[in-house]
């Protein structure tokens, strides 16, 4: 539902905001709306929120959302919309590792987006406490269990290889990733090595700072694929 944040606060929450706000109402969005028919001529995508929020069949309607999520952006931001609370509460608890809450909320956002996109027509039961259990997971846990070889790229450095101190087998591994990486990887590397911050790259490149987190992520995993396969 709409809330009200500061735009001194977290950029990341503040820009949800301020976007939430403008789709609310817009007429095109809830004409979209009214196709998936969940709520009848939805008055607002508030509605759409309240009706996966609470009460009877809420897993259902919820699931359906999710369901279209793949395929549906407007659908997906509803569904992050009504995770919003639970996000801000994983960044909440993963702060201190993260070394603030910002950057927490920066990898639970991301890793919300690619989670909701990508769980597809989910029947069992508690799918609201699933989806935040695998967004953790996805953001927090499995990055983790991965860090004996994985590349961890934080929003403003790119660090890799925790088995060695060397900075000789980052390149090598960037080497070795040069036949999988495209144009847009190899700039967006270039402005994590150089200690970029999100705001810097998303100008530079001309996208949002969500697109540079969802880019982020994905040349991470493709980094992670190579340092496993070598």
């Amino acid at each position: 539902m709409t809330t009200s944040v500061h735009p001194t606060m977290n950029p990341a929450l503040y820009r949800l905001d301020v976007e939430w706000r403008t789709l609310n109402h817009r007429p095109a969005c809830l004409r979209q709306a009214s196709t998936w028919e969940l709520v009848p001529n939805p008055a607002s995508l508030d509605e759409l929120v309240r009706a996966i929020s609470r009460g009877n069949g809420t897993d259902e309607v919820l699931r359906r959302l999710v369901a279209l999520s793949s395929n549906d952006d407007l659908a997906a931001r509803v569904v992050m919309q009504r995770m919003l609370p639970g996000l801000v509460r994983l960044a909440v608890r993963w702060k201190h590792r993260m070394g603030t809450w910002t950057d927490a909320f920066d990898e639970v956002l991301a890793a919300g987006w690619l989670v909701v996109r990508t769980t597809g027509d989910d029947a069992r039961p508690q799918l609201a406490a699933r989806l935040l259990r695998a967004i953790e997971y996805q953001a927090f846990v499995r990055a983790a269990r991965r860090a004996m070889v994985s590349v961890h790229i934080d929003m403003t450095y790119m660090a890799a290889c925790e088995w060695t101190d060397s900075l000789t087998d980052l390149a090598d591994l960037v080497s070795a990733a040069h036949r999988v990486l495209n144009d847009r990887d190899r700039r967006l590397m270039q402005l994590l090595l150089h200690e970029r911050t999100p705001p810097e790259m998303a100008a530079e490149l001309g996208v949002s700072i969500r697109t540079v987190t969802n880019h982020r992520h994905e040349l991470v995993r493709r980094l992670q694929d190579v340092a496993f396969s070598a």
